[in-house]
């Protein structure tokens, strides 16, 4: 560390995996690790701050040394760090520790002060690892086991998540996208937090996903479409926020504004390449350039959409307690805990669903991983037809009446 590798950056990650092989033999080999400090030495070489001179190789690969950092930390006790968002409730076990089989001391193996003050206090590593590394398996680890029961590290991985979709390039969302959704699925006393923060923003510090898809719909369609579909998968997997959307006015009207968004937008573009040239498959994900592309994934995932927007009965039975009145949603920013209620008036917002036709044409080249595509007004799924002509499928999208109705193309 003090000599060789700055120089030798071409080589960091045989010379890291080594410390990696030597971690997962057994607990003694662990704790030797944890007794030379090792996470902390490890942390300060990758934000430039190790004992010897900053790597010169330009494109040094560091993913082995992040995946020791991150079983070595999650073999530690953090339990002191945990705080639930319940006065007076001890916080839940966290469940993404490390499993040390067999124990050799009924005594928990401890991160060092050093270690846990530029983990915890501060952001250098979190943002280093969230821009080299967020597809990383042992990086979605270490987030759920530094975020679980801990409002200060869960908000700062979330203002990183945001910022990282709010500006990267359209074709390198997922990764950021992906580890957003597992943060958001994290089950301790904070997931509602973090949820309302992330769809609402934290406070003035960073925009939510509705006020970034707002902001994308005119010159950076793709970005908004994935801030939706990313949002599908959370509604659909994730029954606490459903009901969160479903008790709360403000997201309700943004939720339905954003999918009748993509349905307008769907209708406008054609499927494929407008050229002369062979198909090319197209992606809203991977491929470059500001404007939705139909494809069928985009289909699929504004038909997913529609069936999580709220009709007046749902609201009705959701919202409403035998008393009559709206439920309150315990989800205040992360940061200051406490309880209040954020449902809003509709603000003249009709959710009665308005149906449109979404014309399928042939020889789409769908998105990886998705075949079919719901029928909306059957639930069956349906195949896309190929070399037969146009159809048309009337699907549903909720209609928002406001007086800017009058002023739309």
């Amino acid at each position: 560390l003090r000599r060789e590798v700055s120089e030798y950056g071409r080589h960091l990650s045989q010379y890291f995996n080594m410390f990696l092989l030597f971690a997962n033999l057994a607990t003694s080999e662990k704790h030797k690790l944890l007794n030379l400090d090792i996470p902390h030495m490890f942390i300060k070489v990758a934000i430039d701050e190790g004992m010897g001179p900053p790597i010169k190789y330009q494109y040094a690969e560091l993913h082995k040394l992040y995946a020791v950092v991150s079983n070595l930390v999650r073999c530690c006790d953090i339990s002191s760090r945990c705080d639930s968002s319940q006065p007076g409730v001890a916080a839940l076990p966290n469940p993404y520790g490390e499993q040390i089989s067999p124990p050799s001391s009924s005594q928990a193996l401890q991160l060092s002060e050093d270690a846990a003050d530029v983990l915890f206090n501060r952001t250098t590593y979190l943002k280093k690892i969230v821009e080299d590394s967020a597809q990383s398996e042992d990086t979605v680890k270490l987030l759920r086991f530094c975020s679980w029961e801990n409002p200060q590290f869960s908000s700062s991985v979330l203002n990183e998540l945001l910022w990282q979709i709010a500006y990267s390039y359209t074709y390198e969302l997922r990764p950021y996208l992906d580890l957003l959704l597992q943060m958001l699925l994290i089950g301790d006393s904070w997931q509602t937090h973090r949820i309302l923060n992330t769809l609402k923003g934290v406070e003035a510090d960073r925009d939510g996903l509705f006020d970034t898809i707002q902001r994308a719909k005119n010159h950076y369609q793709k970005r908004a479409y994935q801030c939706i579909k990313l949002m599908v998968n959370l509604f659909s997997n994730c029954p606490i926020a459903l009901r969160m959307l479903l008790g709360n006015g403000e997201l309700r009207r943004k939720w339905c504004s954003a999918v009748q968004w993509l349905g307008e937008e769907l209708n406008r573009r054609p499927y494929g390449s407008s050229t002369w040239s062979p198909p090319i498959v197209n992606s809203n994900e991977t491929s470059n350039g500001y404007f939705l592309e139909r494809t069928q994934s985009a289909l699929f995932t504004f038909q997913k959409g529609c069936e999580l927007c709220p009709n007046e009965e749902e609201v009705v039975t959701d919202t409403q307690g035998e008393d009559g009145e709206d439920d309150e949603i315990d989800a205040t920013p992360i940061e200051h805990g406490g309880s209040h209620s954020e449902d809003d008036p509709n603000n003249g917002v009709d959710y009665y669903p308005t149906t449109t036709t979404l014309h399928q044409s042939t020889g789409d080249q769908s998105e990886e991983g998705v075949e079919t595509v719901s029928d909306v007004t059957t639930g069956a799924p349906s195949l896309m037809a190929t070399g037969s002509d146009d159809t048309e499928v009337p699907v549903h999208y909720p209609r928002v009446v406001s007086s800017r109705d009058n002023d739309r193309e």
